[in-house]
């Protein structure tokens, strides 16, 4: 199964992004409301039988979470 990784931190102008990679698919005001961005981009790659490790960093810029999606995993 195809895997990728999605990053949420917090970007330069205290907005936090959600990245595939290195490349930055969207900013939000909020943690919360990039976390649902990032949700709905992992459904739509579970859908498609892609995996998905998702990383949530905190204000200082370390990881402190990771979610692993798909059938790998359970979910």
């Amino acid at each position: 199964m195809p895997i990728q990784e999605l990053f949420i931190s917090l970007e330069e102008d205290d907005s936090w992004g959600v990245r595939l990679g290195k490349y930055l698919l969207s900013t939000q005001d909020t943690k919360m409301l990039a976390l649902a961005f990032a949700e709905t981009v992992v459904r739509d790659a579970a859908a498609r039988g892609v995996q998905t490790r998702l990383f949530v960093g905190d204000l200082h810029g370390e990881r402190r979470e990771e979610i692993v999606v798909g059938e790998a995993s359970g979910g």
